[in-house]
């Protein structure tokens, strides 16, 4: 049988053709098994991917930097000092931006008698300006980014909508200081500026923002901080990190972005790899359906094959038939699922949305059936724990080892019974005629 043959007979048994039997239908049943599985392999490694890039570059650009140097407290350092290192830190090649914050550590946020837990961080008041990758995620919802003045405060969206703080309004900041020997409750007033939301609730629950020279003398033994962008920072930190300990000695503490955040890069990892084993482990079993399927076509079409057989056909073109079949479906049913599985990633926030809408019109139904009127609203993905909208990014080196690695695994399984086919005996087949 030539090439052409070959291809035809295995089309034939792929399709159904007109005023012939097909079993396309059989093969139907492997190509959307596969379709589903690798659609849903996508959808989850678009948002994970998202989830962990979307929060690593928050922790990243709002609360580690890429790089952190501060004097060591053992040595201390003046003013003078401090300035000459600054300016040094910003000529060096690759610094982005470089930014002098402080922490002033925790307090409590008194409204009107209602209190509110925050950690407290000083800032420079042009930040926002200078600082790019920093305003990228600071957005600022109402009033604006201004700490020109000492009480001065910027709050959260998440504890403005907590206490009821809107802007104009003045709080009070309740910390305890320590002078070594008691402790004592200090009670500071600020101006709310502006509210923010950076998109990721962990980050926003806990956090306010004041004038860096307030927040010195809010925390006395606090340190001044250089806060370091670095341009490509996964390239270039170690070289800057290098060049920065030529300037500063022993008597500085530089930490790096994979130090500060070591413990969420080895959860991130292991994550990874275990959705990877999973990813593989889900394709596995969309795969088998084409052993199976091709199995049952196998069984049904022995006293064809063994016609063809009969009729000069060689053993190899026969297998090669049955490959063909596996090879196609894997190939469409890989290149329909990625289809499906990108167009939906693209959409998945839209989707969250429209599906946690059925789910809260259902359940409004149920409880007025129930005469329940005070309930939690069910959703499908809680912005409380993750982020407020998931960045999905769409990268070949992700989609083609999955497209790939299903065509090949598509051609492995269907190697046995398409050997099957190809060892069938015509005498044993046409005795039984």
């Amino acid at each position: 049988m030539s090439i052409r043959g070959t291809f035809f007979y295995s089309f034939k048994n792929l399709f159904k053709l007109p005023g012939r039997p097909g079993t396309g239908g059989r093969m139907s049943g492997a190509y959307l098994g596969i379709v589903f599985c690798i659609a849903v392999v996508i959808i989850v490694l678009q948002v994970v991917s998202g989830m962990m890039e979307g929060i690593t570059a928050r922790n990243l650009e709002l609360l580690s930097n890429h790089v952190t140097v501060e004097p060591n407290f053992y040595y201390g350092t003046d003013e003078k000092k401090f300035e000459e290192v600054k300016t040094k830190i910003e000529d060096l090649e690759h610094v982005r931006s470089v930014s002098t914050f402080s922490d002033a550590g925790f307090g409590l946020l008194n409204r009107r008698g209602k209190l509110h837990g925050v950690q407290i961080k000083g800032v420079e008041s042009n930040l926002y300006e200078n600082d790019l990758g920093f305003a990228k995620y600071f957005e600022i919802v109402d009033g604006k980014f201004d700490l020109t003045k000492r009480d001065y405060i910027l709050i959260s969206k998440a504890v403005a909508q907590d206490t009821g703080i809107a802007i104009g309004d003045y709080v009070s900041l309740v910390l305890v200081t320590d002078n070594g020997k008691s402790q004592s409750a200090m009670n500071v007033n600020f101006m709310v500026q502006g509210v923010y939301d950076t998109g990721y609730y962990q980050i926003d629950k806990h956090s306010v923002y004041i004038n860096l020279e307030k927040a010195l003398e809010l925390k006395p033994d606090g340190i001044k901080k250089i806060g370091i962008k670095i341009e490509d920072y996964s390239e270039n930190t170690m070289d800057v990190v290098d060049r920065i300990y030529n300037i500063t000695g022993y008597r500085w503490i530089i930490t790096d972005w994979y130090t500060a955040n070591s413990r969420e890069y080895e959860e991130f990892s292991r994550v990874k790899m275990y959705l990877n084993l999973i990813t593989v482990l889900i394709i596995f079993v969309g795969i088998i359906n084409i052993l199976t399927s091709l199995n049952m076509i196998v069984m049904e079409k022995k006293e064809e094959i063994a016609i063809l057989k009969s009729s000069g056909v060689s053993p190899s073109t026969i297998m090669q038939s049955y490959l063909i079949i596996g090879i196609v479906v894997g190939s469409l049913a890989a290149f329909s699922g990625i289809v499906i599985g990108v167009f939906l990633s693209i959409n998945i926030n839209s989707l969250f949305d429209i599906l946690d809408g059925f789910l809260r019109f259902f359940q409004n139904i149920a409880m007025w059936m129930v005469g329940i009127e005070d309930f939690d609203p069910v959703t499908i993905f809680d912005r409380s724990f993750y982020l407020t909208e998931i960045p999905i990014k769409i990268e070949l080196v992700q989609i083609l080892p999955i497209f790939f690695g299903t065509v090949l695994l598509s051609a492995i399984f269907s190697i046995y019974p398409a050997y099957k086919a190809s060892v069938i005996k015509p005498l044993e087949i046409t005795q039984k005629f």
